[in-house]
């Protein structure tokens, strides 16, 4: 087993076998890291797994001098990072794959590694054995924080949701609150200021950027809006990370307007639709930040039926 850059016959496939593999994620994919343009040309490096001569799983990363040592990141430019694996490895093959890996760190001078694999409802098999291979090879678990994640097979939506989640909802329609799909960029970015921006949160995209993941990936980078009138109150921005796993990256309500209940309107009407396409499980995105909770938080996304599921962060440092 050996980790390598990425061959142009291994770039030709890279994204056919990334929505293949057991585990990979739109985040895996080149045409999605591409929208950054030529933000990490300098440092990234695209990466297989071979098993012999066989191209077993993927990794994309950066490599720069951080904090004064060289560091790799996997992700970078998204969520979810680590192997895009063909298949589940073994614990031979994910002791070999770890080998291989910490091979090429010291190989290419890397003095640290930070890892984020996707979360559990993202593979289609438990990928612990994996993860066993890389605490008892040396890495650590640098933080682990809670992602609230909804079970869209538990039933209809409006069972799965509070009474208090439904009541909110209702209403907002009883005060004339109506959900837009696929709105104009502008309307949306105007709530992302009041609701988001304005309240001190930098957002992961840029207007222009993110218009251009709609527009490059239309079935899968949504955007839903919900209005009082022709005034926008509240937004959602969803990511579909793979075949079955929807996701929240963006949700904002403009102040003024938080009492029409707007937000939770729109959330219920795009949990309905996500569970109609036949995914699986809604990501609601982290509800911690840096090991500590958000209880708020937590609580608001569980009234929409939301559990929790680790994000967890590995670290490799040489020694």
């Amino acid at each position: 087993m050996r980790v390598v850059d990425a061959e142009r016959r291994h770039r030709d496939r890279w994204d056919e076998e990334i929505d293949a593999s057991i585990n990979g994620t739109l985040f895996h994919r080149l045409d999605f890291l591409a929208y950054h343009g030529g933000r990490f040309a300098e440092n990234e490096r695209h990466l297989v797994l071979l098993d012999g001569e066989e191209a077993v799983a993927r990794l994309s990363m950066t490599i720069e001098d951080a904090d004064g040592r060289r560091t790799a990141r996997s992700p970078y430019g998204g969520s979810y990072g680590s192997f895009a694996f063909r298949s589940v490895p073994t614990y031979s093959k994910s002791r070999a794959t770890v080998d291989a890996l910490i091979e090429f760190l010291i190989t290419n001078d890397v003095d640290r590694l930070v890892l984020t694999p996707p979360i559990a409802c993202c593979s289609n098999r438990s990928l612990d054995t994996f993860t066993f291979a890389l605490l008892e090879s040396g890495f650590t678990s640098a933080s682990r924080d809670v992602s609230s994640v909804v079970s869209l097979g538990d039933g209809p939506i409006s069972v799965i949701a509070s009474s208090r989640a439904r009541y909110a909802a209702r209403k907002a329609e009883s005060t004339g609150v109506t959900v837009v799909h696929d709105p104009p960029i502008d309307a949306f970015w105007s709530v992302m200021k009041s609701g988001y921006i304005d309240r001190g949160r930098v957002p992961t995209h840029t207007r222009d950027e993110l218009e251009q993941l709609t527009a490059t990936f239309p079935r899968r980078v949504r955007l839903d809006l919900a209005y009082l009138g022709h005034e926008p109150v509240a937004g959602m921005a969803s990511f579909a990370i793979t075949a079955t796993v929807d996701s929240s990256f963006y949700l904002c309500q403009d102040p003024i307007h938080s009492r029409t209940q707007g937000l939770s309107l729109l959330i219920l009407q795009c949990l309905s639709r996500s569970q109609s396409e036949g995914f699986t499980y809604f990501d609601f995105g982290t509800s911690t930040a840096a090991m500590e909770a958000r209880p708020a938080l937590f609580q608001f996304k569980e009234s929409f039926g939301a559990t929790g599921m680790f994000r967890e962060t590995f670290e490799w440092v040489r020694t």
